[in-house]
């Protein structure tokens, strides 16, 4: 009586014919690092199929690559709401400037035509000091300064020679114009310690009336005549 067929052994899952030497020394030759225990597995015919976990593994720089994307994205959308905000209140907002109102005088600019008559009253104003001529007992002429809080608390500047005119002030500087025997002198005068009065110009005439237009300070002779002096470069 025949021998009835032996069914086939199968092998257990995930276990493979080993190779034989031959191909085991030829994928050795190729074989890279990290690869020798996969080697090794298939040469023994025990190597197995790859773990859903290792799968998973291999899949996990793509998902951090989406959550750094998502992440840089939500991060963008705050900084760009910010800025929006930030620009709109600067440009909604009011002037800060318009709401402060300044109690102190404006430094202007100006001049006076001193009558022999107004020695004493005729003055100029630069913000909250004023500048005058007055006469002393000794019957000298001198320029002082006082402020508009105690106009009679003044001090002396310095002494003009001759027979006052005007008064200018310029950008902070005192301008006295005096006539002499002929002539009118300019002298100009920097209110700070240590200053001393400068003759800047000496003209022939005599001197009455002093205006200033802008930085010319004009002076106008008995005679009609006029002289203008550029302040500005002085």
């Amino acid at each position: 009586m025949a021998d009835s067929p032996r069914p086939a052994r199968r092998r257990p899952t995930g276990v493979h014919a080993p190779i034989n030497a031959a191909e085991a020394a030829k994928r050795a030759a190729h074989v890279r690092p990290g690869e020798e225990d996969a080697l090794r597995a298939a040469a023994a015919g025990t190597r197995r199929p790859r773990a859903a976990g290792a799968r998973a593994q291999g899949r996990s720089p793509r998902a951090l690559t989406f959550a750094a994307v998502g992440i840089g994205a939500a991060l963008a959308l705050v900084l760009a709401f910010v800025l929006i905000r930030a620009i709109m209140g600067a440009l909604l907002a009011p002037d800060a400037r318009d709401a402060v109102e300044s109690t102190q005088p404006a430094s202007e600019n100006q001049a006076v035509t001193i009558d022999a008559d107004d020695l004493g009253s005729a003055s100029v104003a630069y913000g909250r000091t004023v500048y005058a001529v007055r006469s002393f007992d000794d019957g000298v002429m001198r320029v002082v300064r006082s402020s508009t809080d105690a106009p009679d608390a003044f001090v002396s500047l310095f002494d003009t020679s001759g027979t006052p005119v005007g008064l200018a002030v310029y950008n902070g500087t005192i301008y006295a114009v005096a006539n002499l025997d002929g002539s009118y002198t300019v002298c100009a005068y920097v209110d700070a310690d240590g200053s001393v009065p400068v003759q800047i110009a000496e003209e022939s005439g005599t001197a009455s009336d002093v205006a200033l237009d802008g930085s010319q300070l004009k002076i106008t002779c008995t005679d009609g005549k006029a002289f203008e002096l550029d302040l500005e470069n002085r």
